[in-house]
């Protein structure tokens, strides 16, 4: 399966890369104790979502 022929796949792709970036500069720029632990722990989050999901990555 191919995220490019279902685009709500695609999507949803694009949504976790977003986050991913948005998650990766937090933890790079901000010196907040509880900004990183929260970041940690959504970066922790995605990456087991998206990677319980790596099936449907075939074009990533």
């Amino acid at each position: 399966m191919s995220a490019a022929s279902y685009p709500s796949l695609r999507m949803l792709v694009t949504f976790f890369q977003f986050a991913k970036k948005h998650i990766d500069s937090t933890l790079v720029e901000t010196d907040n104790a509880a900004v990183k632990s929260a970041a940690q722990a959504m970066q922790i989050k995605l990456a087991s979502y998206y990677g319980s999901r790596s099936h449907c990555r075939k074009d990533l």
